[in-house]
């Protein structure tokens, strides 16, 4: 059998971090609450138990909007290099598009979220997951966005590695094999 030619759809490595805004803004509080801080402690005023509030609230901001995932990101990328992934190769079957509508609590009569839900097999392996920007791996938003069908001969390498990020395995690189095969 001749070797494959294979085509990339995706590649995770190719990803940047993109959360810095929220790190940023995060930090910028923090030195902003620390510097009122201070400044109130230079002037022998007593510090208000509000500032130690919002200096925790700012903390929490930054750990949970960019360290977390900060920490997701760069554990992805490691194992992508290092080869520590999974891979299955094959036809891909049983592929499934889904809106789905929700409301949340405090949402006004009438109004509903909506979110698409794909799934997918590939050489026996079932991937599936919300079609949600903001999450690391291969979610067909976006950028990234590729025309998955029935019958489509590919290649992924993921992980089931999740530490609760993700809702099943992710998809690091997606190749199709080249036409012609």
């Amino acid at each position: 059998m001749a070797a494959l030619n294979w085509t990339p759809l995706y590649d995770f490595s190719n990803e940047r971090f993109t959360d810095w805004p929220i790190v940023l803004a995060g930090a910028l509080g923090m030195a902003g609450v620390l510097a009122y801080m201070l400044w109130r402690k230079q002037h022998t005023l007593p510090v208000p138990w509000m500032s130690w509030f919002m200096l925790a609230w700012f903390g929490v901001i930054v750990i949970f909007g960019g360290v977390f995932p900060f920490y997701d990101y760069s554990r992805l990328h490691t194992m992508l290099r290092a080869g520590r992934v999974q891979k299955a190769e094959g036809l891909l079957t049983g592929h499934s598009l889904q809106e789905i509508s929700y409301r949340r609590s405090g949402d006004r009569a009438g109004y509903l979220r909506y979110v698409t839900y794909e799934s997918f097999q590939i050489g026996g392996t079932t991937f599936a997951y919300y079609q949600k920007p903001d999450a690391h791996g291969f979610r067909n938003t976006g950028r990234q966005k590729v025309p998955l069908q029935d019958g489509m001969f590919l290649r992924a390498w993921y992980t089931t590695d999740n530490h609760g990020f993700a809702d099943g395995p992710r998809i690091l690189r997606l190749e199709q094999a080249a036409p012609g095969r």
